[in-house]
């Protein structure tokens, strides 16, 4: 066969099979010695395969004309690079153009959005990429861990989801996750995800959620006393003078929100979302998931709409805050207003100065559905606010640089200045 003319390029015919079994064997070896090292030195990785441990996965670039069949466990771990009618035998088959494959596999690619943007196709057990997807999660964990520490910094990881009948053993094979990866902390709330942790990892520092909802001595001792409890994450219901009160009635480090968005239920435990969509904050972690979240453009208004309620209605160029059901706007006596609590952000920081007075370790920044520059852009601002008060410098001019990410563009130091008591 002659080469087609391209111009001034010439169109090769593939390579025979033989040539591409020839050349990956060397290639074979290596990947396979590469994945047997990460099964001895990480097994716990692969036990968040769980019943899938024997499954045959495939990745499939779609623009290379081989895939690669990945057996995790068979024989402590199988590589091998196929082609043509030898790719039909796997479990799963996940394909996608090469670098997005390798940003899925190297953390650098969110798994969800390239599956609904169709970026990538699943075929078969779609449960066990499920499950591979939760394998890497767990190996990026402790690639964070040592690039946190190379840095000088502490990565705490919170568990703080409340644990179902039956179910629990998604969260204790978490902790088991967290601790053999070496994070500094876990974050926690339910009262069995903490025994556990305590029981099992007795030498793994231990953190109360905000979700636990612990505001005065006697239920913080508790904690502490109960599972080695080191730091409390305060609910956000305290002013600075409660806070400072708190702090000197206990033995153990307290940790206060700073900025983010305010909830109105008890820290988390909301029916709300859960009623108006597959998802809330105290049992998936999320609150108004983003797939369950539309915006439709009508009669020059756009209507947010959660799940099949519509939840608020905005002019053109109107401030709005992401719509949840606590912060959306509802008629009463024919006019419509924010019945439980406007969109706004917490900002506290004019007050740091009073909270470091008032004995609060750490500050936090509410992360919850967050982006990356979100979290950056926030984290730099108090970091370089608190420098500046370590230093005797005001804090004032780094106060307007997180204006616009502030829900509905307004902001408020919350319950630290009850005005209404």
């Amino acid at each position: 066969m002659r080469p087609k003319s391209l111009g001034s390029f010439r169109a090769l015919p593939a390579p025979p099979r033989w040539f591409f079994k020839t050349a990956a064997l060397p290639l074979n070896a290596l990947l396979t010695a590469s994945l047997r090292r990460v099964v001895r030195e990480r097994p716990d990785v692969f036990q968040k395969l769980g019943r899938f441990q024997n499954a045959v996965f495939l990745i499939a670039p779609m623009d290379m004309p081989f895939a690669f069949r990945l057996k995790p466990l068979a024989r402590q771990g199988i590589v091998e690079i196929v082609t043509g009618q030898e790719d039909k035998a796997y479990s799963v088959r996940i394909s996608g153009n090469l670098k997005t494959l390798l940003g899925l596999f190297d953390g650098t690619i969110d798994a969800d959005s390239s599956f609904f943007g169709g970026d990538i196709r699943l075929e078969g057990a779609t449960d066990a990429a499920l499950a591979l997807r939760n394998a890497l999660e767990a190996a990026e964990l402790a690639a964070a861990v040592n690039w946190t520490h190379e840095k000088g910094g502490k990565l705490l990881l919170a568990i703080n989801t409340f644990a179902r009948a039956g179910d629990t053993g998604e969260w204790q094979r978490a902790v088991d996750c967290a601790a053999r990866s070496g994070v500094d902390a876990v974050i926690a709330a339910d009262l069995g995800v903490l025994a556990y942790a305590h029981s099992i990892w007795p030498d793994l520092r231990l953190h109360l959620s905000v979700q636990a909802a612990a505001g005065t001595p006697q239920a913080i001792a508790f904690y502490a006393e109960t599972f080695g409890v080191k730091r409390v994450v305060l609910p956000h219901v305290l002013s600075v003078e409660e806070v400072t009160r708190l702090t000197r009635a206990v033995d153990v480090e307290i940790e206060a929100f700073v900025y983010g968005g305010l909830c109105v239920m008890a820290e988390g435990r909301c029916a709300l979302s859960s009623y108006a969509a597959p998802g809330s904050p105290n049992l998936t972690g999320v609150c108004s998931p983003p797939d369950s979240v539309r915006f439709v453009e009508f009669q020059g208004m756009t209507t947010a709409r959660l799940g099949d309620f519509a939840i608020d209605r905005h002019a053109p160029g109107e401030p709005a805050g992401y719509p949840t059901l606590c912060k959306s706007r509802f008629v009463i006596d024919d006019k419509p207003a924010y019945l439980f609590e406007d969109p706004v952000s917490l900002n506290a920081m004019d007050m740091l100065a009073g909270l470091k007075r008032a004995g609060v370790t750490a500050v936090k920044v509410e992360g919850r559905q967050r982006g990356k520059a979100y979290v950056s852009r926030v984290a730099r601002a108090f970091r370089q606010a608190i420098d500046a008060l370590e230093a005797g410098r005001p804090t004032a001019p780094y106060a307007d640089m997180l204006a616009d990410l502030a829900e509905g563009r307004k902001e408020t130091s919350g319950a630290y200045r009850k005005s209404w008591r």
